[in-house]
């Protein structure tokens, strides 16, 4: 039986500046048995012509700490950094086009701490190594997203969107 409690919190403000342009900020924790998070995060956003054009460009930082449940000595650090811009044009009163750009940097620990690979050698028997991974991963997503409103007051939307990512480790994938 596996059994795990993770308490977190997150607090956001954004403030509106001369009616267009907003300056957000947030910051959130967790805490389970085997994981500690802590992320920070600052946001600016622009309208323009006529509120038909949002811009917007995001910050956010996280310090983790990951544990191993049977093990309290076994502690590895990570570190990560990203950075999100993003477009939004306004296409007709229902129609919205999105286009996101999302940089990420992970540096530290990034293996399994579960996760051991089995080796047999010939006069040790059967023993186990920790899963191995590099201590960095730079990776970039690019969406593109088509939004169309049912209603005019925008509450139901049919969406079309499009993910391409690619990473340092050689990991590439598209989702639609």
């Amino acid at each position: 039986t596996v059994h795990d409690l993770r308490v977190g919190g997150a607090a956001t403000a954004a403030l509106v500046t001369g009616g267009a342009t907003t300056v957000s900020a947030r910051v959130s924790g967790s805490r389970e048995n085997d994981y500690r998070s802590l992320l920070v995060g600052a946001g600016l956003g622009r309208e323009l012509a006529q509120r038909t054009t949002q811009l917007e460009l995001s910050f956010a930082a996280s310090l983790d700490e990951v544990g191993k449940r049977a093990d309290a000595t076994f502690s590895r650090g990570r570190q990560s950094l990203q950075l999100t811009g993003s477009w939004t044009q306004v296409l007709d009163r229902r129609t919205y086009l999105d286009v996101v750009a999302d940089g990420l940097a992970v540096l530290g620990y990034q293996a399994n701490p579960y996760r051991s690979v089995p080796i047999e050698g010939a006069t040790t028997g059967l023993y186990r190594v920790e899963e191995a991974t590099p201590t960095r991963r730079l990776g970039v997503a690019l969406v593109g997203r088509l939004r169309r409103a049912f209603d005019e007051a925008g509450h139901w939307f049919a969406t079309i969107d499009y993910r391409f990512y690619a990473d340092e480790w050689g990991v590439r994938s598209h989702t639609a």
